[in-house]
């Protein structure tokens, strides 16, 4: 590796050249690659708050959270671990609880939370301290909600960007508008403007023993709180950017600046910079983090997280993935004119290799299209010589991947079945309709295979006996974006019931409800609002 960049005639840099980089993206299990957000968890692990959920290294593996798990929506822009729980604030979504493995959602809507845009967490000695973007300071704690703003307190501005512990009893924040603020024991409130000119956003706090390191839009100050002052960190206009987008400090002393041109060091009267020729995926770096195992993980905007140092990721193992279609596939019956036509781009992005069933026709019965699934499975097989297989069910094609997974043709070859939108109880909405199908224009078996009486008589008689774990994802439609219908119907994703679509108690799975649409071939029905296969939340 090399050292860097040296600016201003510095010389040197304590980033040694055999120190390793690690990088965490999509394809080792990050959840989405633009990162807003890292928290320090426990020994080595680190919470990452991505565009589109939260990824959670807990030191030998990563997991994931989205909308479609019970995360709030929304870019994840603060989370927080604190004795077995988790915290996650989002931009525009509100605050997320994760507690017993189940999310809890407090919004502006449900609960005293003055804002839904959340801008930084912090653990206080009692409760939560919750910095808003646009409604102060809020304080969540086992006797309810207090919320600071200009108009009852002190805090200057409502409009705030960050947050940092000043031990238990004491809050450093940093605001938009008015610099920077200390809040000692919940009740004094110290101000201190920025020492720059024209300058009134606090972007980033860090502390050392030198003193509280505060990022801005016009570079860095440092605030002496024994001397009660400001003074220059000591590089003067060295920064090759005065944006400051992140502060992290380092076990050994080393300040780490987050700048939009690449990552700053700052040590012992040394500055260097690096940048993607010194192993950053990107040069706009979006967040830092320390772990307690002393590696520091960095952020971008668009290329996951970089961790200076080793880290043991695990082998994921990636076996192909069988796409089976809903009631009607494309006439072509090919994958690029199929409802799968995003997910399967996406899987190859991710390193899988999507098989698409063909031959599975709503002229068949159940089993006999269970049949040619499993014809399709064994071609994946042998061509990618994987052990097993993914599903990936679509509506009837759950129907389909059931029959077989729950018949004598099956031959333990399915890892998982992921089955989205799939009216297991029959399809409830719209049996009249299929019934006047069946009997003036078509007499396909599927027709009638959709009906409650059949699917209440197939579940009857099938079980999953093979134990091929299952996830049954439903969606429920709702909210003012949504067409009048969507409220007047049941719950439902506009074709197949909520009810339905998770199954009756005798199917073991794991279940989840999303609010995305059903969709039929290649593209999205119902005003192209977004669907199970191009999704809002799943």
């Amino acid at each position: 590796m090399t050292l860097g960049l040296l600016i201003g005639g510095v010389v040197g840099s304590r980033v040694r050249a055999d120190v390793p980089w690690t990088r965490l993206s999509v394809q080792d299990g990050l959840l989405y690659p633009t990162v807003h957000s890292l928290a320090p968890t426990g020994p080595g692990g680190m919470l990452v708050g991505t565009a589109t959920g939260l990824s959670y290294w807990d030191g030998q593996r990563l997991r994931s959270y989205s909308a479609g798990n019970g995360l709030v929506e929304g870019r994840i822009t603060a989370a927080l671990k604190d004795e077995g729980t988790i915290w996650a604030g989002s931009w525009g979504g509100g605050l997320g609880l994760l507690q017993d493995g189940v999310w809890w959602r407090y919004t502006a809507a449900n609960s005293q939370l003055p804002c839904d845009w959340i801008s930084g967490l912090a653990m206080g000695e009692i409760g939560l301290w919750i910095a808003t973007y646009g409604g102060g300071l809020a304080h969540l704690d086992g006797s309810g909600w207090t919320v600071y703003t200009r108009d009852n307190s002190d805090l200057p501005s409502d409009w705030l960007t960050c947050l940092l512990p000043d031990g238990r009893k004491a809050l450093w924040i940093g605001t938009e508008r008015a610099g920077l603020v200390h809040l000692i024991k919940g009740e004094e409130w110290h101000v201190y403007p920025l020492p720059f000119a024209d300058a009134t956003e606090v972007t980033a706090l860090a502390e050392t023993d030198g003193g509280l390191w505060v990022g801005t839009r016009r570079g860095v100050a440092v605030y002496d709180a024994q001397a009660d002052q400001w003074r220059d960190p000591g590089f003067g206009d060295d920064l090759p950017d005065k944006h400051v987008t992140a502060l992290a400090a380092g076990a050994d002393g080393t300040m780490w600046i987050g700048i939009d041109q690449g990552l700053v060091s700052w040590h012992e009267g040394r500055l260097s910079v690096l940048t993607v020729r010194d192993g950053l995926p990107h040069d706009a770096v979006s967040a830092l983090a320390a772990d307690s195992a002393g590696r520091l993980w960095v952020g971008s905007c668009v290329r996951g997280v970089t961790v200076m140092g080793s880290l043991a990721l695990p082998r994921i193992e990636r076996p192909p993935v069988i796409l089976v279609h809903g009631w009607r596939g494309p006439d072509s019956d090919a994958i690029e004119d199929s409802e799968f036509w995003y997910l399967a781009r996406w899987l190859r992005e991710d390193g899988f290799t999507p098989y698409y069933a063909t031959g599975i026709s709503p002229k068949n019965t159940l089993h006999t299209n269970a049949r040619r699934l499993r014809e399709v499975i064994a071609q994946a097989r042998e061509e990618t010589g994987a052990s097993g297989v993914y599903i990936i069910a679509f509506s009837m094609g759950g129907l389909n991947a059931r029959a077989y997974l729950e018949s004598s043709l099956y031959k333990g070859d399915v890892i998982r079945a992921f089955i989205l939108g799939t009216p297991h109880r029959g399809e409830y909405l719209w049996r009249t309709p299929l019934l006047w199908e069946y009997v003036a224009w078509t007499d396909e078996p599927s027709a009638l295979e959709l009906l409650p009486a059949h699917m209440s008589l197939f579940n009857d008689t099938h079980e999953n006996s093979w134990r091929v774990p299952y996830t049954l994802i439903a969606g429920v439609a709702r909210g003012d974006d949504l067409p009048t219908l969507f409220r007047e119907l049941p719950a439902s994703d506009g074709l197949v019931s909520t009810w339905s679509a998770l199954g009756p108690a005798g199917i073991r799975a794991e279940r989840r409800v999303t609010r995305d649409l059903h969709a039929w071939g290649k593209e999205v029905i119902l005003l192209e609002l977004p669907s199970f296969l191009l999704p809002r939340t799943t």
